[in-house]
């Protein structure tokens, strides 16, 4: 009885893993990249079959040849069909490639192999030498700096799974330059550097996410060039005369990464790392559109907090939406340049000839603006089905960190500065404060000054007429002692008349002739 593919693959799994993949083309991952580098027709050596899923997919194409290596009967008895020949060898014995003398071939595929070997340069070196005059190898290896492992590395975490970048069957971990060092001792030259991306959220590690890391350090994984790289794929061969080398694969095909973040919340609470999410935009790239997959949004989020940047440098912002799952936008808006404060360690321009939207110079490790959105806003469909764009550029500007790290030193000047004129302002309250008290006592004083002013001009005034009155009854008393004077003289001349008149009565009557006469009645008067 002839088994079919699924009974196979049941047997195997409980000796050795088989590997069962297809060729998706225009999915982007790594065997659509291999397909992608076979241009030229000839004979194939598909190293590591798994299932077969590149003969399967080349079988349609008559001008190519394939034969393939396994390490598992199992994969090669479900993959025989699609072969001309397979052989089931471990590459990591002697004597595996006696099975292959004679042929040569125009390509020789290492798909997600050499991870597995003890030695994988070694095994590079042999297959190197089954290519014909013009053959090239394809390799795919997974990326060790992937974001994924890294993260969980850091967390003290380095867990092995049944497939992907930690297959507990890997025995060696390679990154862009440990890769392109292990091409250049097999003396091959890379002639094709290409990368394939994967978010976090759709690989075996997003149920680990970022959200136990620092945000600032969370930003940093996330922008570094290969955070988000999940495996290489490079073409290789010999060098050939007057081919020029491939540009340093450290940095070939990988524009250096900058990271966004979008934070989300309602009214009366604050932003926290579970309502964000990250997005990676490329330095370099004038315009490019970062979109955010808001999981969790909840309709009644009124604001948003935007970090567009992880760093230093100027970036350009020509506009940003909310969409709906069906793409309809449900809010748009256009920056202007008062929508920036410099407090969030961002100071904004006009485009000018540069034509829409805003220039923006990032001063600081955590620039940041926040968005208001609309009373009433609302999105009827799933949490995960509503997605904020930006559509930004950022060019590669030489000075841009020297001039930001300048500029970030100016704002601290000047955030400085604002305290001390903040601490010199309260202070000039406080005294203004005591001027106006002070003013106010004097103004009080001056009242009461006032008031005793006038109660002294009115007692000058006062004493100016009694000294008057004085000088009159003065002047008065003066006539009074002259006139006084006067009748003291006339008294004493009037007293000494007196006297002599007394004297001569006194004489008349003492005369004889008087007595006589008064004898004689001759005289009248009486003395």
């Amino acid at each position: 009885m002839n088994k079919n593919n699924a009974q196979i693959i049941a047997e195997g799994v409980a000796s050795q893993h088989v590997y069962e993949r297809d060729v998706l083309v225009g999915s982007g991952d790594s065997l659509d990249r291999i397909v992608s580098m076979l241009s030229v027709p000839g004979a194939v050596l598909d190293v590591g079959t798994g299932t077969g899923a590149l003969a399967r997919f080349l079988s349609e194409r008559k001008e190519y040849s394939v034969d393939g290596i396994t390490h598992n009967p199992t994969e090669a008895e479900i993959a025989q069909p699609y072969y001309r020949d397979v052989w089931v060898s471990d590459l990591s014995q002697s004597g595996w490639i006696n099975n292959i003398s004679g042929r040569r071939y125009r390509y020789i595929v290492c798909a997600d192999v050499l991870e597995h070997l003890v030695d994988p340069a070694a095994v590079l070196r042999s297959l190197a030498t089954l290519l014909d005059e013009h053959g090239e190898i394809i390799i795919s290896v997974p990326n060790v700096a992937y974001i994924g492992v890294v993260g969980e590395l850091i967390n003290g975490k380095f867990t092995y799974r049944q497939e992907g970048l930690l297959d507990r069957t890997h025995l060696r971990f390679f990154t862009r330059e440990s890769l392109a060092d292990c091409v250049s001792s097999c003396k091959l030259q890379i002639r094709e550097w290409s990368s394939v991306f994967r978010p976090l959220a759709d690989s075996e590690f997003k149920a680990h996410r970022l959200d136990y890391f620092p945000p600032a350090m969370a930003r940093f994984l996330a922008a570094q060039a290969d955070s988000s790289v999940y495996q290489f794929v490079l073409r290789v061969g010999y060098p050939l005369d007057g081919e020029v080398a491939m540009s340093e694969p450290a940095t070939c095909g990988v524009e250096p990464m900058f990271c966004a973040q979008v934070y989300w919340a309602t009214a009366g609470t604050v932003h926290a790392e579970k309502d964000s999410v990250f997005a990676l935009g490329r330095m370099g790239v004038q315009n490019q559109r970062l979109r955010f997959h808001l999981k969790g949004w909840r309709p009644n989020c009124t604001h948003l907090r935007i970090d567009p940047a992880d760093r230093p440098g100027f970036l350009r912002l020509f506009f940003a939406r909310l969409m709906d799952s069906a793409g309809r936008t449900l809010w748009a808006w256009r920056p202007e340049v008062s929508d920036f404060n410099v407090s969030g360690q961002i100071t904004a321009c006009p485009a000018g000839s540069l034509g829409d939207g805003v220039q923006l110079v990032l001063t600081g490790d955590d620039p940041h603006f926040m968005l208001t959105l609309p009373a009433g806003l609302t999105a009827d469909q799933a949490d995960d089905h509503v997605t904020f764009e930006m559509e930004v550029g950022w060019p590669l500007v030489p000075e841009a960190v020297v001039i930001g790290r300048e500029l970030e030193a100016t704002a601290l000047r000047l955030v400085e500065r604002e305290g001390a004129y903040r601490s010199l302002a309260s202070e000039r309250t406080l005294l203004v404060s005591r001027l106006t008290e002070t003013l106010s006592l004097l103004e009080r004083e001056r009242q009461r000054t006032t008031s005793t002013e006038a109660a002294l001009q009115e007692l000058g005034a006062h004493v100016r007429e009694l000294r008057q009155e004085l000088a009159s009854r003065d002047d008065r008393i003066s006539r009074f002692e002259a006139q006084l004077s006067d009748l003291n003289r006339s008294r004493d001349i009037l007293s000494d008349r007196l006297g002599y008149a007394e004297s001569m009565l006194e004489a008349v009557k003492n005369s004889k002739l008087w007595r006589l006469g008064r004898i004689l009645r001759l005289t009248r008067i009486g003395l």
